[in-house]
């Protein structure tokens, strides 16, 4: 859910409801559940639309900026609590996440072109338990979380002005080493590149958005380090109230 605040500011709550369904040595689970909210607050560092059908001066390559900043909660189930005793059954990281963000985007129509950065911190949490099982207290806190993407896109349009793109985009995306207590801890230590295509459909006045997506995790060449790579399919739709 987003809400437009003032002219420039916009803020949005993202609560992912989350199908696990996986296979692992003969071993068969499927488990469902909430993951961890994503609330974030944006700014909007232009006062117009920059989006352009064709470009006759310098300002018509002025790109749309927004900068942002966003909190992860733990609503997930994650290793830390009760309500996983696998790691099959985990929703969410179980750590609290402050991001950084910028994208830079731009449109000369029929294509665009967008740029995505972050930079995240967590906060250390006390942990007693693992999988529902109790352990001698320690803290934890992962390492700082950077992710980058760039993305380009093509728009059809089509007939009362409703529009289908395609995008396609490649991402990295890396996590430091942890602490426990004061030593490191290296299995926390995360390194993801992935590619992605999406397709998605908008009618004119963007009322209704379509989308669908496939991500697809690289693992050669040391990428997928202490993490699981996987094929992720998405389905969404937004709606736009007035």
């Amino acid at each position: 859910y987003a809400q437009r605040l003032a002219k420039n500011w916009q803020a949005s709550i993202i609560l992912p409801y989350v199908w696990n369904d996986n296979q692992y040595s003969g071993i068969s689970s499927q488990e469902h559940g909430f993951g961890d909210t994503n609330l974030s607050f944006w700014y909007e560092a232009f006062d117009r639309v920059t989006c352009v059908y064709q470009v006759n001066s310098l300002a018509d390559l002025k790109p749309s900026i927004y900068m942002g900043g966003s909190l992860t909660l733990p609503t997930g189930n994650s290793a830390y609590g009760d309500s996983a005793n696998n790691s099959f059954e985990i929703t969410g990281r179980g750590m609290y996440r402050f991001d950084a963000n910028l994208i830079i985007e731009k449109t000369i129509y029929p294509y665009t072109v967008m740029l995505q950065g972050s930079y995240g911190k967590y906060l250390a949490r006390s942990v007693n338990q693992e999988y529902g099982k109790a352990v001698e207290p320690y803290t934890k806190r992962i390492g700082d979380r950077k992710f980058f993407s760039a993305t380009t896109a093509y728009t059809f349009f089509l007939e009362d002005l409703d529009t289908l793109t395609f995008t396609a985009a490649l991402s990295d995306l890396r996590e430091n080493s942890g602490k426990i207590d004061q030593d490191s801890d290296p299995q926390t230590e995360m390194k993801k590149q992935s590619a992605a295509i999406t397709s998605s459909y908008a009618t004119a006045d963007l009322r209704y958005i379509y989308k669908a997506s496939w991500s697809h995790a690289f693992q050669q060449d040391g990428r997928g380090k202490n993490f699981t790579v996987t094929d992720i399919y998405t389905l969404g739709i937004s709606y736009a109230f007035n």
